[in-house]
């Protein structure tokens, strides 16, 4: 009979697990549970690892476009920044949601929905069905703003982080550290972090930036990993009960 094994304890499963969903910044697998199913789903060997190699190839794939883009961020001015990297946190949401979703018919749909502001939004949405939690809305609804801010006034365009960060009083620059620093490990580099969203609020962004699009890449690509094994494995299962009755 062919080689069988579990995905609610395969060994090859738990090293995957381990190893993409540990990319947090808190330690903590992301959406973990979300691998572990009530009930048990078979596939052979040869398929899962398929599966495996093919979604870990996605997930370098598209965190390395990212990561080349943010290395772009790092020459821009101030201005261009905020504008370029509001848009790639933008496009990652949608994306997002769309695989939630999983629904292309919606699509236009959801791309035109502005990213914040009211009951209809990309946001809120996200809020809705679990794809981002409060910090990271909370993030990305700050640099929407900022970035809108930007983008619609003339007076704008020589903008600077530094004489932005010195314009805002002691309450408003709280709401900076707290909005623009939605990670940490552990109380003491949160602490650093927060230090850095104002003593060097590019990096901060930018790691901000790039952290928030690799958690969503890892949560979608999650998604999409699963829906692949249900297909299969309601194929893998139908095979197996055939070679069990004809004595394997």
């Amino acid at each position: 009979m062919a080689c069988w094994h579990s995905f609610g304890e395969s060994p090859c499963f738990e090293a995957f697990a381990v190893k993409w969903l540990y990319l947090h910044s808190g330690g903590t697998p992301i959406g973990a549970p979300q691998f572990y199913a009530s009930h048990h789903m078979y596939l052979r060997r040869d398929q899962a690892d398929a599966l495996f190699q093919e979604s870990l190839s996605e997930v370098r794939l598209r965190l390395f476009g990212h990561l080349d883009f943010v290395k772009e961020l790092m020459g821009c001015d101030d201005w261009s920044l905020v504008i370029k990297a509001q848009a790639l946190v933008e496009a990652c949401v949608t994306q997002a949601l769309l695989t939630k979703l999983g629904d292309e018919r919606i699509r236009k749909t959801v791309e035109v929905m502005p990213l914040a502001g009211g009951e209809v939004s990309k946001l809120q949405f996200a809020k809705d069905l679990h794809v981002m939690d409060a910090p990271q809305r909370r993030f990305a609804k700050r640099l929407a703003a900022l970035r809108n801010r930007l983008a619609h006034r003339i007076d704008c365009v020589n903008f600077s982080f530094s004489e932005y960060i010195e314009s805002l009083d002691k309450n408003e620059r709280h709401d900076w550290q707290d909005s623009i620093v939605w990670f940490g490990a552990d109380a003491a580099s949160r602490e650093i972090w927060l230090q850095m969203a104002l003593k060097q609020p590019r990096f901060a962004v930018i790691m901000s930036v790039f952290m928030l699009a690799a958690v969503l890449v890892v949560e979608d690509n999650q998604i999409s990993l699963m829906r692949s094994i249900d297909l299969a494995s309601s194929e893998a299962t139908s095979e197996l009960l055939r070679s069990l009755e004809n004595g394997g």
